[in-house]
């Protein structure tokens, strides 16, 4: 039997009208191992701080230290890699006033940059950056100093400071507080975020 055609007062107007643009796809989503779906397309995974693939530079600490995450060892900071951190401070610190911001904190925890030096656990170093605690915090006081140099008292300063590492041969409470006096009487901060623990595990203890 021969299909009749479709007569026009029976037409469709979702089908037979035009068409606009098609829309986008909807992102694919994989499957992970907890069953979970995660977007596939170019959303970059969030990874830590100061990573050498996505600023270009190699990682540094106080002293070589070993780094779970990408399974190899963290160079010696130089004298002219402190340097060039301490001037990306300041400069980071303008950058945030041209931008309007009103407040800027300067990471002094978690292992980091300065905090390693801070670690006696991690710091091992036999010059000016290394041994007793005023040259521990030498690091530290340095990157704030600069930013209030670089700022003045246009925006306020914080500062991120751990009260104790959280694990063996770490910064102890009664430093901190040292620290924390030495940081006031350099007037450079304007107020201390309290913190404590590492970024890592505390068997590892390694900055990033």
């Amino acid at each position: 039997m021969r299909r009749r055609p479709r007569r026009p007062d029976r037409a469709r107007p979702d089908l037979d009208a035009p068409r606009g643009p098609a829309l986008p796809a909807p992102p694919h989503r994989r499957r992970t191992r907890r069953g979970r779906g995660r977007l596939r397309p170019d959303r970059p995974r969030r990874r830590p701080v100061a990573d050498g693939r996505s600023n270009g530079l190699p990682a540094v600490s106080s002293s070589p230290n070993f780094n779970p995450r990408s399974l190899g060892v963290i160079r010696q900071a130089s004298r002219q890699d402190i340097a060039r951190i301490t001037r990306g401070h300041a400069e980071a610190a303008r950058l945030a006033v041209d931008a309007g911001c009103d407040a800027v904190e300067i990471h002094l925890g978690h292992n980091y940059f300065a905090s390693s030096f801070l670690s006696p656990k991690l710091n091992k170093r036999k010059d000016e950056y290394g041994g007793s605690l005023a040259h521990r915090a030498r690091v530290a006081r340095d990157a704030a100093r600069a930013v209030r140099e670089a700022v003045g008292d246009r925006i306020a300063i914080l500062a991120k400071l751990n009260l104790d590492h959280g694990v063996p041969g770490g910064l102890r409470l009664d430093e901190s507080l040292q620290v924390a006096q030495w940081l006031q009487a350099d007037g450079s901060v304007d107020a201390l975020e309290l913190t404590a623990g590492s970024s890592s595990a505390p068997s590892s203890a390694n900055p990033t």
